[in-house]
């Protein structure tokens, strides 16, 4: 390469913008900017002497020779090739500083908030917590434009992609909020404080409300803000499962406590019967408690469904009413009662069902003495109807009103007075009803209405 002022050459080297001199018969770079070659991933000893088409789009080299003879030249929209064949999207201006047999060409890399994410590798881990945060997370440019956003926003909002993306991060606040929004967000680029929270509404494409908590985290590169990376947490959902778990845990104090109570009457029965067999020898008594023991290991099993159940979130599916009773049954087959199950019908509710009907069904054998109990299943109007009745004991009429309350216990073996009380509970979470009377035959009727019934698809 021969210049005439060695000079320029040193300045170049030193200059923060990129640089390429290109002989103008030739087409051949005799000058790159050492940084530019590395940014492009070359050793700059493989691009001098070489075509400037090496490292510039054809488009780029014809519209830029093309007006080479305006004395400067600027392309917004310039693009260079690196190594591997991809694009680069560069800021390109020129001036004929030198003498007309050489173009010198400026370089500036085309910088977005996108672009910082990847050079500081932090795009793919954004990526990669997207992909697994349950929570809101959107990446801000310093305009207040949406251009990353999770998963989790377009469930909860209802826009699509393309409706999200590069909009303003205040236009989907509901209006009131909007203003406020925008001030927050500036006065955040202003004064550079990392983090800072806020609660807003959003607004979804429903037009639903929903509370969100927001946390801001700013980004800056040379001191000034590229993006703010938003984290939000659906305030309107927690609160929710906050008073669901306040509603249920009641429920699950009582049934411990109804477990409890009957896992200690079993082995009270089986230690009871042990001790008569160890003096009559009588082999029926052991059989008596061996059942005893079956009822014990049952109650143990529908406890860990119970842990299961209620420490994971709500749960409901569709099930058949005859299945889940047919389930319930087969603990007492060794007993004499006649079960019979006419009709069927699915309902949406989850594991505690079988709870809730296990106890109607022991209460009859236990406290009323029924040796019949029948099942009658129908749908109505999008409801499912479940009618339990038996043969045992009559429940007085004055007593109907209060049998579903918490504490309430009659009859000759009395409970905890907690099982009716604690099935009215869990039927509450499928939004059913339940309530007692005597057909005209004179049978202890429980009726279950459960709504919205739905068919299997």
């Amino acid at each position: 390469m021969k210049l005439d002022d060695l000079k320029l050459v040193e300045f170049l080297e030193d200059s923060q913008v990129f640089s390429i001199v290109i002989n103008t018969e030739s087409k051949e770079i005799v000058f790159i900017h050492n940084s530019l070659a590395k940014e492009l991933e070359f050793h700059r000893e493989e691009i001098i002497n070489e075509k400037i088409t090496k490292i510039m789009p054809n488009e780029v080299c014809n519209l830029i020779f093309e007006k080479n003879k305006k004395d400067i030249f600027f392309m917004e929209d310039g693009r260079l090739i690196n190594k591997h064949g991809n694009q680069i999207p560069f800021k390109l201006f020129y001036s004929q500083s030198m003498n007309e047999n050489y173009l010198l060409i400026h370089a500036i890399k085309s910088k977005t908030a996108g672009d910082i994410l990847v050079e500081k590798k932090e795009f793919d881990i954004f990526n990669s917590i997207a992909k697994i945060s349950r929570n809101l997370l959107v990446v801000i440019d310093n305009k207040g434009k949406i251009i990353k956003f999770n998963n989790e926003l377009e469930k909860l909002i209802g826009f699509s992609v393309q409706e999200i993306e590069g909009k303003y991060f205040w236009d989907f606040f509901i209006k009131t909020e909007k203003e406020r929004i925008k001030d927050i967000f500036f006065k955040q680029l202003e004064c550079k404080s990392n983090p800072f929270s806020f609660v807003s509404e959003l607004q979804t494409k429903s037009n639903e409300v929903v509370e969100i908590s927001w946390s801001y985290s700013i980004i800056c590169n040379k001191k000034e803000v590229e993006y703010i990376i938003a984290t939000g947490i659906n305030v309107s959902a927690q609160e929710r499962a906050i008073a669901e778990a306040n509603k249920y845990s009641e429920v699950l104090e009582t049934l411990l406590s109804v477990l409890r109570h009957d896992l200690q009457n079993d082995l009270l029965v089986i230690e009871g019967m042990i001790d008569v067999y160890l003096e009559t020898e009588d082999k029926n008594l052991l059989h008596r408690a061996l059942r005893a023991v079956n009822r014990g290991f049952q109650l143990i099993h529908r406890i860990n469904i119970l842990h299961e159940t209620l420490s994971s979130a709500l749960n409901f599916e569709i099930v058949s009413l005859k299945e889940v009773i047919e389930k319930i049954i087969i603990i007492y087959l060794a007993e004499p009662i006649e079960f019979t199950i006419n009709g069927d019908a699915e309902v949406n509710c989850d594991k505690l069902l079988i709870f809730a009907l296990s106890n109607i069904i022991s209460n009859a054998i236990k406290h009323g003495k029924a040796n019949k109990i029948e099942f009658n299943i129908k749908k109505d109007n999008e409801e499912a109807i479940l009618e339990i009745q038996n043969n045992g004991s009559k429940i007085d009429q004055s007593i109907k009103e209060y049998i579903f309350d918490k504490g309430f216990s009659a009859g000759e073996h009395r409970g905890s007075g907690l099982g009716l009380y604690l099935v009215r509970k869990i039927l509450e979470r499928y939004n059913a009803s339940i309530e007692v009377s005597s057909n005209n035959n004179g049978k202890v009727v429980f009726r279950i209405v459960f709504p919205q019934y739905k068919e299997k698809v």
